[in-house]
């Protein structure tokens, strides 16, 4: 053929641009021209003469070009010499790549006999492998090519072309990780038989490096363990020597931690592979240091030790193969040195870890054992299970129940039925009510459901369950959760009726009372019982009524969370039933023609009884349908609002009900369900109880009316939250601004309203218009409502003002005993004023010049009225001065409260907050205000947060860096004031301290957060609240000192000595709550020791007290030591002076600092430097 004819000519002439030219040809997608076909059409003379020459021009194309010059470097200088060189490398590299694939294609082409005639150009391309870089990947790629194909037909001379091919593969294919990665392991699958051409005994270089790309490219690498082949050709590793497997082994505990649940497994399942293939010394090599070595490990690993759980999943694998040959003999043989010896241990850890598996491996049996050795055998291990349950540590006992009921599931047809009955019953009667631990009570209810998987084991756990019933009441509530699970497990296989078990009345008082986690499940398991969705509507409302009398209490519960179990739809059939039920209770003849408005000509299916319905005098039952229908339409309230053809229906058929329910359930229950239940409706389709501008008695707004001061708030709650969900709260608020108005002395702003309005007679109640206000303003819901009322919000807002007037006046004219009503009334009225102000202008997103602005006249009111009466000098004999001094407090109070709320909602610019706590300082000065110090503290930290937190302008920027670094300053004085306080106002000192704890926690805890970025703030704040502690120590140690009988000082005060100071006290118990905190407390206290501040025995003592203290608190610890060396290089200072006193305070001082410090310090050989 011409393409023959082609191909022998270019052969003929030698030339190697022709052989390229032949190449492209058969690369090329477009030409015909095949190099396979060619050559098998050859006659075999033709063939061989084509094969050597083929021969020749590699001979002469590498005698040309050297493959060793193919990877110098060229020089640095480019010269006609250097160009022709380039080219000529270019060409060499050309010619045999072309070779190398005209040799791949005859390697899969021609006949074994004609094979000897390439073998010789095969070898010397298969020596220059290593020299093919990663700049010649496509010839390297060829030449490998062709070295497979020859090993895949098993061609004489493949030992040949062995060694650098696998060390190529595995250096470039799978070092690299591309995306190939899968077809690479299978390449060397199928060339696994090359391995065995490596000399593993004298471990050449060649050995090493094949090692080295094994253990990192192939072990090590989990991106290979999803293929069949790569698992299988890992396996084939542990073939390869004997030393190796060792080395393999190592390397996998390292790499095991780093490992997934799913690739622990696959490694298992190549160990337990190669197990299966080896012999002889291999096979002892892989059961003596691999496979009992995981059990070693399995038993002595630490029961915390991630380790622990990756090589327990690895032995489980090997439990799980029993049924394989050989199996069983290998596990009995190689635990029995380990196995029971660990279930004895005198650690509690490892007997916990053999208990786990000895119960996974049981049965642990020969094959070869006889009957009688097998049943002494298998009684021996079920005597160890009942030891391991009744085993002193409550782990251990958790181990054992767990494993009991895994192995009870598997073998329940093998285990001889006396021992199976006997350790369940240990575990439902005897360690279920475990007293010594919640973890073993817990491990039993989350075990026996392992069991019920096994159908065979039902007949017997149905007797057995029920002396479990009491878990359900267990104090602990991972108990109970694990109990309730236990009960839907039981209920979802069937294998009992739940209710047996655990009666009703149980499972019902515990939904009553108990915590969420186990509400949902106990609502989960009763969902199916009091709302079965199979049967018949009319049977949901029955179920209903029946949980109802049963337990109201665990009725609501229920049915808060069994939107989470139901579908909306049943939800809304349910409540459609329930209002059938309802109207039953109505009048006849106006329960029918509200249902015939209702429907229209809708015919209704059900049928009403001619007889009186009891339910109708049942109203405690009658309030407890009504709050089901509440709880169930709020449970889908939203999901109504998506589908309004479901919401109209039950909105059309309530409103025309729901007037004669006012009507007809007179109990106050009823009503605040009632209530609730037409918020959820629009207010336009019950107008007999919206209606806002009449008198009616059954409207929202004249009960709201009708309310006296000191009513429950439970009584109008339901009435506000009603009023705002439709919108009309700003009704509420024109009957709030009348009340007020009377009060405050201000007349009700007219507002003109296209509407009838009926006055009646009504005496104004200020007190319960702030009760109403209080609430709108703390419920979100309202609260939304009511920011939305625009001129009427405005309204009340301005009339709340006009209560600094009725301050004023009582602050130049106090009483002379107490506070009347009228200054109590405009005092809570000044402190809605101010948060009404802080919530209008959060809501619009107000900048901080603006709510300063609003507050500018508060602030000058405040300082200008209250301030002055603050720092005005008053005779504390004189009650008229008290309680004015008094009343001022409590308005500084609220104004301080506005003014944190303020800055914590990100609405203060740095002025404002300059003014804030300028006035802070100034009330806290005062003799009455330090009690607003711990508010101090908390307005110090929301300023602190607010500067730190948000980004700045440049120029604002500034100012609260200044703030920021004047914040250390604020916090001295206020801590000057309260040391103040504790000695002059012992009493109040004790009222505020309570108060100061968790104040100052917080602000040590928002300094210690942005510590990284205020490092010098830090410190400040931590080194004040040290001065703090050593200053009233020290002046309590300088007092006691001053005694002058030294009988009677020294019990006084070795006495106070075991006591902190009462501020000093409240420090270091908030300090210490924080060990960065602590440490750096500890820090501040050695640099003190260090300082000349204290330079006398009194001044070390005090510290030496503080740190004792510390001590005695947190432990020893590093910084406590370094203070204590630091106040024992003082005492050395002071010993020679100790020596003449024999019987002063100063020698009680020393004497008791070396005894503290012997505790402080034992290593330290504290010598005695006075004798008695």
């Amino acid at each position: 053929t011409p393409a023959r004819d082609t191909f022998l000519q270019s052969l003929k002439e030698e030339s190697p641009s022709r052989l390229l030219e032949i190449v492209e040809r058969h690369k090329s997608r477009t030409d015909p021209f095949n190099l396979k076909e060619v050559l098998e059409e050859l006659p075999l003379r033709s063939l061989k003469d084509a094969l050597e020459s083929i021969g020749k021009i590699l001979t002469e194309s590498l005698l040309r070009c050297p493959a060793e010059q193919w990877n110098v470097d060229p020089p640095q200088h480019e010269d006609m010499e250097t160009v022709a060189t380039g080219s000529v490398l270019e060409s060499t590299v050309a010619v045999v790549t072309a070779v190398a694939t005209v040799l791949s294609v005859a390697v899969k082409t021609v006949s074994a006999e004609v094979i000897e005639d390439i073998l010789e150009s095969a070898i010397i391309l298969h020596a220059l492998l290593p020299l093919f870089t990663e700049s010649h990947p496509n010839l390297r790629d060829t030449v490998i090519h062709m070295c497979e194909s020859w090993w895949e037909r098993d061609l004489r001379g493949k030992e040949e072309l062995g060694k650098n091919m696998i060390l190529t593969i595995l250096r470039y294919n799978l070092i690299q990780q591309s995306k190939a990665l899968g077809a690479g392991m299978k390449r060397l699958w199928s060339l696994r038989e090359s391995f065995r051409l490596f000399d593993f005994l004298g471990n050449p270089p060649e050995t090493e490096e094949l090692k080295e790309l094994l253990l990192q490219g192939c072990i090590v690498t989990n991106i290979y363990l999803k293929t069949e082949e790569s698992r299988r050709f890992l396996s084939f590793l542990f073939s390869l020597n004997v030393d190796f497997i060792k080395t393999i082994h190592a390397v996998l505990k390292k790499h095991l931690l780093s490992l997934t649940k799913v690739q622990v497994g696959y490694y298992a399942d190549i160990y337990f592979q190669a197990w299966k293939k080896a012999t002889g010394p291999y096979l002892k090599m892989m059961e003596e240091h691999c496979i009992q070595n995981l059990m070693e490990h399995g038993v002595y690993l630490p029961y915390s030790s991630p380790m622990n759980s990756k090589v327990r999943q690895m032995l489980s694998y090997f439990h799980a193969q029993k049924v394989r040959q050989g199996v069983d003999e290998m596990l009995h043989r190689l635990y029995e040195p380990i196995l029971w010896r660990a279930l004895k241990a005198s650690n509690s850890e490892v007997r916990a870890n053999a208990t786990l598996l000895f119960t996974d491996a049981f049965p642990l049996q020969d094959p070869a054992f006889g009957r009688e050795e097998a049943d002494a055998n298998l009684q021996r291990q079920f005597e160890e299970l009942f030891r391991v349950l009744d085993d002193p540590c409550p782990r251990v006992r958790s181990s054992a129940v767990l494993g009991v009921c895994r192995l009870t599931s598997r073998y329940w047809e093998m285990i001889p039925g006396r021992p199976l009955s006997e350790l369940l019953t240990k575990l439902v009667s005897s360690l279920a009510f475990d007293a010594s631990s919640a973890d073993v009570r817990c491990a039993v209810y989350k075990s026996l459901p392992i069991v019920l998987d096994n159908k065979l084991s039902h007949p017997l756990m149905e007797k057995l369950l029920p002396e479990a019933r009491n878990g359900l009441h267990d104090v602990a509530e991972r108990v109970r959760v694990a109990f309730v699970d236990m009960l839907l497990k039981v209920k979802a296989v069937r294998a009992a009726k739940y209710w047996k078990i655990c009666p009703m009345e149980h499972l019902l008082a515990r939904l009553a009372m108990d915590s969420p986690v186990v509400t949902r499940r106990l609502v989960q398991l009763l969902a199916s019982s009091f709302l079965p969705v199979e049967q018949p509507e009319e049977t949901w409302s029955e179920r209903c009524i029946t949980l109802v009398q049963m337990n109201p209490t665990a009725t609501r519960c229920f049915y808060q969370h069994l939107h989470k179990f139901v579908s909306p739809t049943n939800i809304a059939k349910l409540i459609l039933q329930l209002y059938h039920c309802l109207n039953t209770c109505l009048p006849k003849h106006k329960g029918q023609n509200e249902e015939k408005e209702a429907e229209g000509d809708e015919k209704e299916n059900q049928e009403e009884d001619d007889e009186d319905v009891p339910l109708a005098k049942d109203l405690t039952t009658v309030g407890s349908l009504l709050e089901v229908v509440v709880i169930l339409w709020s449970s889908i309230r939203k999901v109504l609002l998506g589908n309004p053809r479901v919401y109209q229906q039950l909105v059309i058929k309530f409103s025309n009900v729901v007037p004669g329910y006012f009507r007809t359930f007179k109990n106050e229950r009823c009503y605040q369900a009632l209530v609730i239940l037409a918020s959820y409706m629009p207010p336009n389709t019950i107008p007999t109880f919206s209606v806002v501008g009449g008198g009616g008695s059954g409207s929202v707004l004249s009960r709201l009316r009708a309310f006296e001061l000191g009513v429950d708030d439970m009584a109008f709650t339901p009435l506000l939250d009603c009023m705002c969900c439709w919108g009309q709260a700003g009704h509420i608020l024109e009957l709030i601004t009348e009340w007020l108005s009377a009060n405050l002395g201000q007349k009700s702003p007219q507002t003109r309203v296209n509407r009838v309005r009926i006055n009646l007679p009504m005496l104004p109640k200020p007190d319960l218009a702030l009760q109403y206000t209080e609430y709108m303003l703390r419920s979100p819901e309202c609260c939304a409502s009511v920011l939305d009322s625009g001129h009427k919000l405005n309204a009340l807002t301005e009339l709340l003002a006009t209560s600094k007037d009725t301050l004023r006046a009582f602050l130049k004219n106090p009483k002379t005993i107490g506070v009347d009503t009228a200054s109590a009334t405009a005092l809570r009225a000044f402190r809605l004023h101010c948060l009404l102000q802080i919530l209008i202008h959060h809501k619009h997103n107000g900048e901080g010049r603006v709510i300063q602005a609003s507050f500018e006249s508060t602030s000058s009111w405040v300082v200008q009225y209250v301030l002055c009466v603050l720092q005005a000098p008053h005779d504390t004999a004189s009650n008229k001065a008290e309680a004015q001094a008094s009343f001022a407090l409590n308005i500084a109070t609220v104004y301080l409260k506005a003014c944190k709320d303020i800055v914590l909602v990100g609405l203060a610019d740095p002025d404002f907050i300059a003014h804030c706590l300028e006035f802070t300082i100034s009330v806290v000065e005062t003799d009455k205000g330090v009690q607003c110090l711990p508010l101090g503290l908390q307005l110090l930290q929301s300023v602190l947060r607010h500067c730190l937190c948000q980004d700045h302008e440049d120029a604002t920027e500034e100012k609260l860096r200044e703030l920021v670094q004047a914040a250390p300053t604020v916090f001295q004085k206020l801590m000057q004031m309260m040391g103040r306080c504790t000695r002059k106002q012992v009493d109040v000192a004790q009222q505020v301290l309570l108060e100061l704890g968790p104040a100052l926690a917080g602000l040590l805890g928002t300094v210690c957060q942005w510590r990284a970025f205020q490092e010098g703030l830090f410190h400040g704040i931590v080194s004040i609240t040290m001065v703090a502690v050593v200053a009233e120590t020290k002046n309590i140690m300088q007092k006691v000192s001053t005694i002058t009988n030294m009988a009677e000082s020294t019990p006084v005060l070795l006495e106070k000595m075991s006591n902190m100071p009462p501020l000093s006290a409240c420090i270091l118990a908030t300090v210490l709550r924080n060990n960065k905190i602590t440490r750096s407390f500890l820090s501040e206290l050695e640099e003190c020791v260090h300082s000349d501040e204290l330079q006398s025995l009194v001044g070390i003592t005090s510290v030496l007290h503080i740190i004792h203290t510390i001590f005695k608190a947190k432990g020893r610890g590093g910084d406590i030591g370094s203070v204590a060396k630091a106040i024992q290089n003082q005492l050395d200072i002071h010993a020679t002076s100790m020596m003449d006193e024999s019987n002063t305070v100063d020698r009680v001082l020393y004497e008791e600092d070396r005894r503290i410090l012997s505790i402080l310090l034992p290593s330290q050989h504290l010598t005695a430097h006075t004798q008695g």
